[in-house]
């Protein structure tokens, strides 16, 4: 974001927020409360366990216990399910194909052998 480098990335109880990062920002200690992040909501930040609410400015909201922590942006989690899924399903596709293979490679259907009449009268 715009405030990288220590400068105020938003406002909780017990203060400023700080970005450390585009992707975690440090809420400190306070009084418990709202904690507001001026980074866009997207899905996928995470403070102290609890998904983003998205605020009416379009930027991230937390309800904070007053302990402080680090917000952080972490896409990956979904994405790795995601990932995950598509391994299995290439898994399953693959082994279906292989199994069906074998099971159809006793029952093989050889091309027809054509015997020609009167190539077979010149040798009799």
């Amino acid at each position: 974001g715009a405030t990288a480098g220590g400068a105020a990335a938003g406002s909780a109880p017990g203060g400023r927020v700080v970005e450390r990062s585009p992707v975690a920002y440090e809420v400190p200690p306070g009084r418990p409360g709202w904690v507001a992040v001026a980074a866009a909501y997207r899905p996928g930040w995470v403070f102290d366990g609890q998904a983003a609410r998205p605020s009416a400015q379009g930027t991230l909201l937390f309800r904070s216990d007053g302990s402080g922590g680090t917000v952080r942006y972490q896409p990956w989690v979904a994405a790795a399910w995601g990932d995950g899924l598509s391994a299995a399903a290439f898994v399953a596709l693959a082994g279906a194909v292989v199994w069906s293979r074998r099971r159809a490679g006793g029952r093989r259907r050889q091309a027809p052998v054509r015997e020609d009449s009167a190539a077979g009268d010149a040798y009799a």
